[in-house]
């Protein structure tokens, strides 16, 4: 189905840039990719293709881990990361099993500490 020139107007082309989360972010992949040569005055939008710091941090805003601090005796900590991460009783860190690789997210700075 194409779309009507009304909502390309409304959702492309007219478009304000806010978000819910943050000030428009030119590094995020949240954003429609536009080639400089379909605009008028020669500038698009980038393709990107790995997630920004602000992506991350308004993705864990939205879509929370259950949350556990506490591996109890007994249960096996391969079992319980596999299954969903493990979320420090702050906030503050993540602790991820992932294709093999345990790691911890710092969530204040976005990166793997």
């Amino acid at each position: 189905m194409r779309p009507s020139k009304q909502n390309v107007d409304n959702f492309v082309i007219n478009k304000r840039n806010v978000t819910n989360y943050s000030e428009y972010n030119p590094l995020s992949i949240m954003h429609y990719y536009i080639p400089a040569s379909l605009t008028p005055n020669g500038v698009g939008v980038n393709q990107m293709s790995v997630l920004s710091k602000t992506d991350i941090s308004s993705i864990n805003t939205c879509y929370t881990y259950p949350l556990q601090s506490i591996i109890k005796s007994g249960e096996r900590i391969d079992l319980i990361l596999f299954t969903h991460p493990v979320k420090s009783p702050n906030g503050l860190f993540i602790l991820n099993f992932n294709k093999g690789m345990l790691s911890i997210l710092d969530m204040k700075n976005q990166e793997i500490i």
